[in-house]
């Protein structure tokens, strides 16, 4: 069992009468007036927006503009703050105003909020630089020792296991007492090789559902246990170890491991894109016009797929690849 931990140092808040608990208290006292009063949260909370700022999570800007609309909408939180997480030269972790890096000029421990008034959403794929050298869990474990944290994966869920966040499934209940303190209880024994200890923090998808039920456990407006999805952070969290080095594969084989694993509309996609320029202005423009239906999950799956490599590297160019999609994929030999 582990502990998500809360704040435990926040200042007395307003409290207010409980209506429900103070009648279901006054039935048991046969009639007698029993008062219950609970702390008036409302409005108190900051909720922070960090998306992170690698490459791979261009195509989920739009993503971020609509759940900072909704926390707005919501009326639930003081303020509601947008950063982006990016990576210095020096490999540190630091904080900016805009996508741009260069924007970034702040520590990232300046969001550590000591008061537990301060919820952290981070927008991530897990799948960058930092999420690879371990100093995204470093910091996100650092926040998550004084207030709730909770990662919104974009990807399809099936693709989680292939992050540097890894996600084990269990339950989480809140703890009584104030802080959004919450506690899980794995389902099975975690995988070999996958950290234990240190602190969880939920991961959940883009959903209004997942979302919601995050927000009424941390609340403590629901009831029970929730089945939920976590990953582990530790204070010293250490680097993935670094690969080693491959021969390069033929391009075929790469399209072959694509295909097996891809959703159909990635893999059409792909198709697609195989005839056009590798920029992601014009990536998104083929996947609008061609497949209006498909998902941003779609585009970021053909971009962590292996088959794109960034102008100038060495190996065998992107083009290749996608046009070996096209080619297995109409039954060219």
């Amino acid at each position: 069992m582990s502990m998500i931990r809360g704040s435990a140092a926040a200042a007395p808040a307003r409290m207010v009468l409980d209506e429900a608990a103070t009648a279901e208290a006054s039935a048991r006292a046969l009639g007698l007036a029993i008062p219950v009063f609970r702390p008036d949260r409302r409005r108190e909370a900051t909720m922070r927006l960090v998306m992170d700022g690698s490459p791979s999570m261009a195509v989920w800007l739009d993503m971020l503009d609509e759940l900072r609309a909704v926390c707005e909408r919501l009326g639930a939180f003081r303020d509601v703050q947008v950063h982006h997480l990016h990576r210095l030269p020096d490999g540190t972790p630091a904080v900016g105003n805009g996508p741009c890096p260069d924007t970034a000029s702040r520590s990232g421990e300046q969001l550590r909020d000591p008061t537990g008034r301060a919820l952290t959403m981070v927008v991530s794929d897990c799948a960058g630089p930092l999420w690879r050298e371990g100093e995204a869990q470093r910091l996100l474990h650092r926040w998550a020792q004084c207030a709730p944290c909770v990662v919104v994966q974009p990807l399809p869920q099936r693709l989680w296991g292939r992050s540097w966040l890894p996600t084990e499934r269990g339950t989480l209940a809140r703890v009584d007492g104030a802080g959004g303190r919450l506690r899980f209880r794995p389902d099975r024994p975690p995988r070999a090789g996958r950290p234990t200890g240190g602190l969880v923090v939920p991961v959940l998808p883009p959903s209004a559902a997942a979302l919601g039920a995050w927000a009424r456990l941390v609340a403590g407006l629901g009831s029970g246990a929730v089945p939920a999805e976590v990953g582990r952070v530790l204070p010293g969290h250490p680097a993935a170890p670094a690969a080693a080095p491959r021969m390069a594969r033929p391009p075929r084989e790469l399209v072959r491991r694509f295909r097996s694993s891809a959703s159909p509309r990635a893999v059409q996609l792909a198709v697609y894109l195989s005839a056009t320029p590798l920029t992601l202005p014009v990536m998104r423009l083929v996947q609008r016009t061609m497949l209006p239906d498909s998902e941003p999950s779609d585009l970021a799956e053909v971009l962590l797929s292996g088959l794109l490599r960034r102008a100038g590297a060495p190996q065998q160019p992107a083009q290749q690849h996608l046009r070996q999609v096209r080619r297995l994929r109409v039954g060219q030999h």
